[in-house]
């Protein structure tokens, strides 16, 4: 932990801010990236057991 002390001690105020905001707006963008997509396969999931079910329905009709 010192050493990423002494590490961070050789950037000015400005620099470290600078490397916060942009490290936060990235990962704003990843997480919100996250959630569409699981939102999205949510939604195929669903898609995928309708599906399977109607299929079932079918077999059992068949006999």
């Amino acid at each position: 932990m010192e050493n990423f002390t002494n590490f961070l001690m050789g950037f000015n105020i400005q620099t470290i801010l600078a490397l916060v905001a942009v490290s936060w707006y990235f990962s704003a963008g990843i997480k919100s990236d996250m959630r569409h997509l699981e939102s999205k396969m949510d939604a195929q999931a669903a898609r995928t057991d309708r599906l399977y079910e109607m299929f079932i329905d079918l077999l059992k009709e068949k006999r």
